[in-house]
């Protein structure tokens, strides 16, 4: 008996200890942002390097998530955040669309600056990841989903936009409702801590 319980330890554990590595190899709160290089959809290019110092905001987006409308086409919940925080010069606000092409939400440079404008956001730059090499760097998977870079360079919040987990627009006025972006953000500006650093995000899974 204990020959074959010593014999499941030795094929157990090396296995748990695989998914905990799986599980986890995101970067998390408090640890450092990994730095990335690409280009935006108007041929600039884009990195962490070139904000250091500065409050980053990464935010994952689909136009055809009715998760993500509900923040933009019901509400501008978002656009009205982006507008306020990116007055700020010490606030930097890049959207990025991890779908691969052909998958739901992929859309061609022309066609997101057209999307902005109705949706009328303003984000300091929109990243098209085609290969997904962004969100699965951060290990972000669904849309809306954001991860907020303090002025250290170490993750500050990761997670959903707020603590209610539906498409309707009207739950963003909920008086339960917690807006959790425009929370980090406040906080991150006044030199105050942030006491939840992590959430599950809600919305509709990235196709890669």
């Amino acid at each position: 008996m204990n020959s074959m319980l010593s014999r499941l330890k030795k094929i157990i554990l090396p296995l748990l200890l695989c998914m905990t590595a799986t599980v986890f190899a995101y970067p998390r709160a408090g640890q450092e942002a990994p730095d990335f290089s690409s280009v935006d959809i108007t041929g600039r290019d884009q990195s962490l390097k070139l904000y250091k110092g500065k409050i980053i905001v990464l935010e994952w987006t689909n136009p055809e998530c009715p998760f993500v409308r509900k923040h933009y086409v019901g509400s501008k919940n978002i656009p009205n955040m982006q507008k306020e925080f990116t007055k700020n010069p010490n606030i930097i606000w890049l959207l990025i669309c991890s779908s691969a092409p052909g998958q739901e939400g992929h859309k061609t440079p022309e066609e997101w600056k057209t999307i902005l404008s109705q949706y009328d956001a303003s984000p300091t730059a929109m990243i098209i990841d085609d290969s997904g090499s962004l969100a699965k760097l951060y290990g972000v998977t669904r849309t809306p989903e954001f991860v907020i870079i303090g002025g250290d360079g170490n993750i500050a919040y990761r997670g959903a936009v707020d603590t209610i987990p539906s498409s309707d627009p009207e739950d963003i006025q909920n008086p339960i409702n917690r807006e959790l972006i425009q929370e980090s953000l406040n906080n991150l500006l006044k030199g105050n801590p942030i006491y939840t650093t992590e959430t599950i995000p809600y919305g509709c899974p990235i196709k890669f």
